[in-house]
């Protein structure tokens, strides 16, 4: 059986999947983050790791090794990072890169333009098809420059609440709901304030980003941190795709939905769980055409 090998790596987490000729998803498995804004040696090390672990799920032996990949990496413009990414493979291990949110479009446009893919997750970027299908993207410049409303965005403004809070009120007894939720794992003192007030770390960052969602509802502070990422992605897609059907993708998508909704007076189409790894299966298929 011939098996296409494809690899759907962002922030938060790396998904492999091995599909065969008609396009069946035959086996799975997910590693580490694979961005390559944290580096060649993170990318190459996680999808290493992928590949050892769909091996043992299809049953080759020790060692086994694609003849080919097929990768949507999140932070693929990297084109430093990418070159020493591609030297750690083996010789004989063909690759092929495109951007996670660029194999997101494919995966929901299939074929049809014009389409626009908004991704949202640790990082944050728009991605389209014009009416003649040709690709371009908006945003996306990287955390902490960039990625407005993304999860680590998100996760750096909760932090700066917290800051906030503590020079003004620092009584527990008082805090509000974000706060309450954000000192159960961040220690309410200046040491461990701190260790997230400098962080660089986006994963670790978005991983607050769910509390945020979670207290909006009571919250006007948290409430505030929403609607400005949602009127950031509003102008995202005025300025590039309006008027074109447009899809959300990631793992903030459907948190986002309701606040995207009421601010687009419009529905919101959700992508597929799987839209990157199908995308990328387009892509495969475009391209050996």
């Amino acid at each position: 059986m011939s098996l296409t090998v494809l690899i759907d790596g962002g922030g938060t987490g790396c998904r492999l999947a091995a599909i065969d000729d008609s396009g069946t998803i035959v086996e799975q498995v997910t590693s580490t983050p694979a961005n390559l804004t944290l580096g060649a040696d993170q990318v190459f090390a996680s999808i290493k790791a992928g590949i050892t672990s769909l091996a043992i799920k299809l049953g080759e032996p020790a060692g086994w090794l694609p003849d080919t990949i097929w990768c949507g990496l999140a932070g693929s413009h990297q084109l430093d990072e990418k070159e020493q990414f591609l030297k750690k493979l083996p010789s004989n291990m063909a690759c092929h890169i495109i951007n996670d949110g660029h194999a997101q479009l494919l995966g929901c446009a299939q074929g049809s333009a014009p389409f626009a893919c908004l991704s949202i997750g640790t990082g944050s970027v728009l991605n389209y098809l014009d009416h003649s299908g040709q690709h371009s993207m908006q945003g996306g410049w990287g955390f902490p420059a960039g990625d407005e409303g993304s999860g680590a965005w998100i996760g750096l403004r909760a932090v700066s609440r917290l800051t906030q809070w503590y020079d003004t009120w620092s009584d527990l007894s008082k805090a509000p709901p974000l706060i309450e939720s954000l000192i159960e794992i961040i220690e309410p003192t200046v040491q461990g304030i701190l260790e997230y007030s400098t962080c660089k770390n986006p994963k670790q960052l978005a991983e607050l980003a769910p509390l945020v969602f979670e207290t909006a509802p009571r919250d006007k502070s948290a409430r505030n941190i929403i609607n400005e990422g949602t009127l950031h992605f509003q102008n995202l897609i005025a300025e590039t795709s309006s008027g074109i059907t447009t899809c959300v993708a990631g793992g903030l998508a459907k948190p986002y939905q309701p606040y995207l909704e009421a601010l687009l007076k419009r529905d919101v189409l959700l992508a597929p769980d799987d839209a990157a790894i199908r995308g990328l299966y387009h892509y495969s298929k475009q391209t050996k055409a």
